[in-house]
């Protein structure tokens, strides 16, 4: 038996998470470059979108979920979800006032 029950799990190498924080140092970039464009409704959502696919990322190989199984990955599920549904009660709030 293993130590730290890492049975059967692939270990993610350098170079991976090299590529993974380049990845998001370009996604920073895009953010902050289509947040100061003059384009409107996109100012806004579009680094919210971006931010979006920046979390799957860390998620994934940062928090290792990509090779998790079973419990922890429906409580982040549950989490995620509770979280945009708390979100979306928030925005309906604020726009009908």
């Amino acid at each position: 038996m293993s130590e730290g029950g890492e049975e059967g799990r692939e270990r993610t190498g350098y170079a991976t998470y090299a590529l993974v924080w380049l990845g998001l140092m370009g996604l920073t970039w895009l953010s902050v470059t289509v947040a100061g464009l003059e384009a409107g409704a996109l100012k806004i959502a579009g680094p919210l979108v971006i931010a979006a696919i920046k979390a799957v990322f860390v998620l994934a190989f940062f928090m290792h979920l990509k090779t998790e199984r079973g419990l922890i990955r429906w409580v982040v599920v549950i989490g995620l979800i509770a979280f945009i549904v708390s979100g979306a009660l928030v925005f309906s709030d604020v726009a009908y006032r």
